[in-house]
């Protein structure tokens, strides 16, 4: 069943197209992934999807419903986490989130055991406006994941966070989809391993433009798409690192900045596990959206 359809949706800002023409279905209890650049059109998107936004021309249903006529309906069995979404500064974490639990009827104790997991139990008294914006992330992460919502939809959940918590949040979007069926939006310009392995479909988003939507297994298969990384490696012997590279893992388009000490090249998503192996911790890479762009026309 689909949970979400856009057909040839269209959002204009006077002169500008935010989203141009997408046609895209998120099945019901998917985890779906929409990836891109910012400016890429994700924001304007998850806000036409949660009736906030009107689209310019074009069709969404999200439950079968128009979520611009029906918000309520479907705000009903929403919850989200909007990227900038204003907190109130004038009380503290804590009772905020107690509000927010009684309002939605949701037990304390597994707020409290979110808060340990999110590790914001150390500032949680203080008043929000004292909060740094890593800090005001993770309040508003708490909120969307404490939902027992038929849809939650997380607008880049991963900004701000390290990878240990990184890796804790994409466990309980595990478990809230494998155990209460939840169906999952995550919007973000980031491509974290772990992801990969639960989510099970993806939109691009390029300019307003879809430039893939699939259906897959698991992300995982995304090595079939052909999505170009670009790869930065620290290095402190560049020889014997463009050497090892060029021979053992066959990369013959490298970049070297001397002043930064780095190595930077341009590969596929199937050669990133190799160069993980080789270089640890002194490897970070993320999708080249451009280069993908430039691939497809």
């Amino acid at each position: 069943m689909n949970l979400v359809e856009c057909k040839d949706l269209t959002k204009r800002f006077g002169a500008t197209v935010a989203l141009d023409k997408v046609n895209i279905e998120i099945f019901e209890k998917s985890i779906h992934l929409i990836l891109g650049p910012n400016g890429s059109g994700k924001s304007t998107l998850l806000k036409i999807i949660l009736g906030l936004y009107r689209p310019t021309s074009g069709i969404v249903k999200v439950f079968g419903l128009n979520p611009w006529k029906y918000s309520y309906e479907v705000h009903k069995k929403c919850s989200a986490v909007i990227e900038g979404l204003p907190l109130l500064g004038w009380i503290s974490g804590r009772d905020f989130l107690k509000t927010y639990c009684k309002l939605k009827g949701i037990s304390w104790e597994y707020m409290d055991e979110l808060a340990s997991t999110l590790r914001i139990k150390d500032y949680w008294n203080k008043h929000i406006r004292t909060y740094s914006s890593g800090m005001r992330k993770r309040i508003l992460l708490a909120m969307g994941l404490l939902s027992s919502s038929e849809l939650i939809i997380l607008d880049e959940p991963f900004t701000l966070i390290d990878n240990t918590t990184l890796n804790e949040i994409i466990d309980i979007i595990y478990r809230l989809n494998s155990d209460k069926g939840a169906t999952f939006i995550i919007a973000s310009h980031m491509l974290p391993s772990k992801l990969k392995e639960i989510a099970n479909s993806l939109t691009i988003l390029f300019n307003g433009k879809v430039l893939i939507h699939k259906h897959l297994g698991n992300i995982s298969e995304l090595k079939d798409i052909n999505i170009p990384i670009r790869v930065h490696i620290k290095t402190k012997n560049i020889n014997e690192d463009i050497e090892l590279i060029s021979k053992n893992i066959g990369i013959s388009k490298i970049v070297i900045n001397k002043d930064r000490n780095t190595i930077e090249l341009l590969t596929t998503v199937e050669k990133i596990p190799i160069l993980k192996n080789y270089f640890k911790t002194r490897i970070s890479f993320k999708i080249d959206f451009e280069e993908l762009y430039r691939n497809l026309l």
